[in-house]
């Protein structure tokens, strides 16, 4: 019983901090054309009916990967134009791929401070691709 009553209170007391990955990598193509299925053939439209196309060095946020006829295809997420797109792109178009890990303990940090929670995720990820950058709220009338 004193065994059971230990362990559930290191549990209780222990900091624990849990973590989401994020995931990027790098367009190596140009005119890469998003696809709105994975290994489809329809081509991603902007707001205008126009074809989304992805040019080298572009960043992407990585959100999940599907095999299709033995090719890797990636879910991505990505800004194009000040419009934000998820759809799919062939992985033989992607490199340079990096994980980083956000860290719920600083979303918490961000919260104390006064942060809208639109907010958090978005600087959750600024602060895993710079970790020396600061943020704080600014609070203008």
């Amino acid at each position: 019983m004193k065994k059971v009553l230990l362990i559930l209170l290191m549990l209780f007391t222990t900091n624990v901090s849990a973590a989401t990955i994020y995931k990027t990598a790098t367009v190596n193509a140009t005119d890469l054309m998003m696809r709105t299925t994975a290994g489809g053939s329809s081509v991603m439209k902007d707001v205008d009916n126009d074809t989304v196309y992805l040019d080298r060095p572009k960043i992407v946020e990585i959100l999940g990967s599907q095999q299709v006829s033995g090719t890797t295809w990636y879910k991505i997420y990505v800004n194009y134009y000040s419009n934000n797109y998820t759809g799919w792109v062939s992985g033989k178009y992607l490199n340079n791929f990096k994980d980083y890990t956000l860290d719920d303990s600083y979303a918490s940090s961000l919260r104390s401070k006064g942060f809208p929670e639109t907010y958090i995720l978005p600087i959750q990820k600024l602060h895993a691709l710079y970790p020396n950058w600061q943020f704080n709220v600014s609070k203008y009338k």
